[in-house]
């Protein structure tokens, strides 16, 4: 059977003086339940290799990458500790990759932002809270919890349109081909429609990953 391929980035965390890799394994179940592949990147040397050998990248939530890649600043040495350097250069390698190539590339929260700033877009640093909790999206209709803070964009990148809004804010995106596209929400942050929505996320990244 000849599975669509999806990469996926762990998180890099810091233990015990040496770096621990620790994947999400609910995203891995629900794209093998799709009918995909999932496969995970562990090797920043071997980028090139993962984005010959899969068919659509998968970036997740998580920590925001250093501000150096929008051109901005860090404001404190605490600031500093919580950035990861290794997971940074991975996915923006890994992004940029996939792009030339014009395979698929999809992001969920952080991973937006990163496919967001390889595109010449900006973020905003801090996650805050959404006016209004209550969306459309993927034909969801979404409520989130009172306490979801969620990362924002303030600025979109070349040749991307947002698809769902709350207010002015955009909480989703893609381009023209629909190859790229973010979600600046996760299911767990929802209290109505959105696994749902996620589901029917990953479902799109598959189907334009077969597409390519």
């Amino acid at each position: 059977m000849n599975q669509t391929k999806i990469l996926i980035v762990p998180e890099y965390e810091t233990q015990f003086g040496g770096t621990v890799l620790v994947a999400d394994r609910t995203v891995s179940h629900t794209l093998t339940e799709l009918g995909a592949l999932p496969i995970y990147a562990l090797d920043i040397r071997t980028y090139q290799e993962y984005a010959e050998l899969s068919d659509g990248l998968l970036l997740l939530d998580g920590t925001l990458f250093h501000p150096f890649r929008y051109g901005g600043i860090v404001e404190s040495f605490k600031e500093l500790a919580r950035y990861r350097r290794l997971r940074d250069d991975i996915e923006f390698a890994l992004a940029q990759e996939f792009l030339k190539h014009k395979k698929a590339v999809f992001g969920i929260g952080r991973g937006a932002l990163v496919l967001n700033t390889v595109l010449g877009g900006i973020p905003e640093k801090e996650r805050s809270h959404v006016a209004d909790p209550h969306f459309t999206c993927f034909t969801q209709n979404i409520t989130l919890q009172a306490n979801a803070s969620l990362y924002e964009i303030r600025r979109l990148g070349d040749g991307l349109h947002p698809t769902t809004l709350s207010g002015d804010r955009i909480l989703a995106y893609t381009d023209d081909t629909g190859r790229m596209q973010g979600l600046l929400f996760r299911p767990d942050q929802a209290e109505a429609g959105g696994t749902e929505a996620y589901k029917s996320f990953l479902a799109e990244l598959i189907k334009e990953a077969k597409d390519v």
